[in-house]
């Protein structure tokens, strides 16, 4: 038996000026909702954070933070939820960083510039911004190497007796 598939044609024919009126719209439409799930983690981390803080896993009967992530309701990885507390945290309570910048740069950018941010938060915010996840690990990979560097030894009295 061999079916043939017939191709639907639209009851009207779009126009290029219309195509890229509907490509314009899914494409803002899009970037909108990533900025929106982007943005999750920000409030997830304020959430959780009160939970744990608060003990509100009690109120549901879990003796542990641990337990009540590991629940049906909540199941989320232990890990994942300590770096979206740890991202509110830092970002948020300590550098006190605008939250609709943050959702922009998103998760997985403020995660790789944690351990440097401090350091200098308005050049590391605007270089997660400006580069892709992989070129800005490298940034922070050569932060980190410059910053582990040993200091130039200055001479001692007791080197001065050793000559």
């Amino acid at each position: 038996m061999n079916k043939q598939i017939t191709k639907i044609e639209p009851k009207e024919k779009l126009t290029m000026a219309k195509k890229e009126e509907v490509n314009y719209i899914e494409i803002k439409e899009t970037k909108e909702w990533r900025i929106t799930a982007s943005g999750s983690f920000i409030k997830l981390g304020r959430l959780f954070k009160t939970c744990r803080d608060r003990r509100y896993y009690r109120t549901f009967g879990y003796n542990t933070f641990a337990a009540f992530l590991r629940s049906p309701e909540i199941n989320f990885n232990y890990k994942t939820v300590y770096s979206f507390i740890h991202i509110y945290e830092l970002f948020i309570l300590k550098l006190k960083i605008n939250p609709e910048l943050l959702a922009l740069i998103g998760h997985a950018k403020l995660q790789a510039i944690n351990t440097v941010v401090e350091g200098d938060p308005r050049k590391w915010l605007a270089e997660a911004n400006e580069n892709n996840k992989a070129d800005l690990i490298k940034e922070v990979r050569m932060a980190q190497k410059k910053s582990r560097r040993k200091p130039l030894s200055i001479k001692t009295k007791k080197d001065d007796l050793k000559n």
